[in-house]
């Protein structure tokens, strides 16, 4: 659970400034298409790593421009490795600070300017994209445009339950499609596609982190406090449904 609270409280430190959207590894935190910093998934401590200069700190690393390129890193070379939340903290409003701010409207401008273009979160593109699978069952697809309906509207606590009965039947299908006879809960149907081999190994630490402590039982009152799980939810499901197409391309 610690990898989830920290998320809450970038979100909330973050608030409406910057946008969200799960990676393999994490979530990544952007100003329209710039990358901000990205939060690393981690059993215990933070891991964050920046894209924009922050001030120094215990336990933040300066990459050098060798360093950089060596791994990959694009534009991140400032990486914070350590356990204090208010460290964390003043790094992330060092870094929406150093960022450029949107204009203000000047009260002599017309009002009815004409909107050129919207920024869509990329984890609701995501969504959209997997309602469109072509190798899903009908019934698969309607329940993932419902969750992603839930998804746009900002119903966080209503697409998680949503999105689970989908994955749900999912793995069921999955399953079916290979010979063998679903059984169980959510769960079991996961373990089972990773222990058969149908879904790479590299999702155990997901699937374990999901089911902590029955965490997909849980009912947000809060929507923000939602927020975090169904970031997670549409990642893990996009993964899942790119292993489906897989599977299908092979058999």
């Amino acid at each position: 659970m610690e990898y989830e609270a920290q998320l809450e409280k970038i979100l909330e430190w973050v608030g409406p400034r910057l946008i969200s959207c799960p990676v393999r590894d994490g979530v990544s935190f952007y100003q329209n298409t710039d990358k901000i910093f990205k939060i690393r998934r981690r059993r215990k401590g933070w891991y964050l790593e920046f894209s924009v200069p922050v001030p120094a700190c215990p336990d933040l690393k300066v990459l050098s421009s060798e360093e950089v390129v060596v791994r990959k890193l694009g534009r991140t070379r400032w990486i914070y490795r350590g356990t204090s939340d208010e460290d964390v903290r003043q790094l992330v409003v060092a870094a929406m600070a150093s960022i450029s701010q949107p204009r203000a409207v000047e009260p002599a401008m017309m009002r009815d300017m004409r909107i050129v273009t919207e920024f869509t979160c990329p984890c609701l593109k995501k969504m959209e994209k997997l309602q469109n699978a072509s190798n899903l069952p009908q019934e698969i697809s309607q329940q993932l445009k419902e969750a992603c309906d839930l998804l746009r509207s900002e119903r966080y606590n209503d697409f998680i339950p949503r999105i689970a009965q989908a994955l749900q039947n999912i793995t069921s299908h999955m399953l079916h499609e290979n010979g063998i006879e679903p059984s169980g809960d959510l769960r079991n149907q996961l373990d089972s596609l990773i222990e058969r081999g149908i879904i790479s190994s590299v999702l155990k630490d997901e699937v374990a982190e999901l089911f902590r402590t029955n965490i997909l039982e849980r009912h947000f009152e809060d929507q923000m406090r939602a927020y975090p799980l169904a970031l997670m939810l549409v990642s893990f499901t996009s993964k899942l449904i790119n292993v489906e197409k897989l599977v299908n391309h092979w058999s």
